[in-house]
């Protein structure tokens, strides 16, 4: 199985989730095939797309949006 990195909560700015994405950045370095997974939306969420470009991860990080009780707990499994 790939790495893989799941935020699972609201996108809001308070809760710092650009620092997330700095810290895959060098994640991602180390293991080129680690994924970032995104799930439930906010008002910080368009920043976060745009923050994942800039930093040329696009590919590799994955927005899910709002996201159903059920996915949650596969996706958390």
């Amino acid at each position: 199985a790939l790495p893989q990195i799941l935020y699972l909560g609201r996108l809001k700015k308070y809760k710092s989730i650009e620092v997330l994405l700095l810290a895959f950045e060098k994640i991602s370095d180390e293991f080129p095939k680690a994924k970032l997974i995104i799930a439930g939306d906010g008002d910080h969420g368009n920043f976060l797309e745009y923050q994942a470009n800039q930093l040329h991860l696009k590919d590799k990080i994955k927005f899910l949006g709002k996201v159903s009780e059920k996915a949650k707990k596969k996706l958390s499994k």
